[in-house]
């Protein structure tokens, strides 16, 4: 019912894992940002995150540094986004 440009998955949940609630909502096309959140920190969980279509992956516990971080990557991906669709209509 309502759009959201950024959403902040837990990777691990207890009914949908925070990977298949990424799969869904890619298949059903949402384009909304992702951050994967977990507490592993691994390579593997990281890869398998971004696989499933998660944007970004931030290992717990978070701080708000890798908060920060996390936003301004989403903004840079915004701000690029529209850049580049500003470069296309001028075209």
């Amino acid at each position: 019912e309502t759009a959201f440009e950024l959403v902040f998955m837990d990777a691990r949940m207890p009914r949908l894992d925070g990977l298949a609630a990424t799969r869904a909502l890619r298949a059903a096309g949402n384009p909304a940002y992702i951050i994967g959140v977990s507490a592993d920190a691994m390579n593997e969980e990281r890869n398998a995150a971004l696989a499933a279509g998660m944007n970004d992956y931030v290992p717990k516990p978070i701080g708000q540094d890798a908060i920060a971080s996390a936003i301004s990557r989403w903004r840079e991906t915004l701000i690029a986004a529209a850049s580049e669709a500003d470069d296309n209509n001028k075209m």
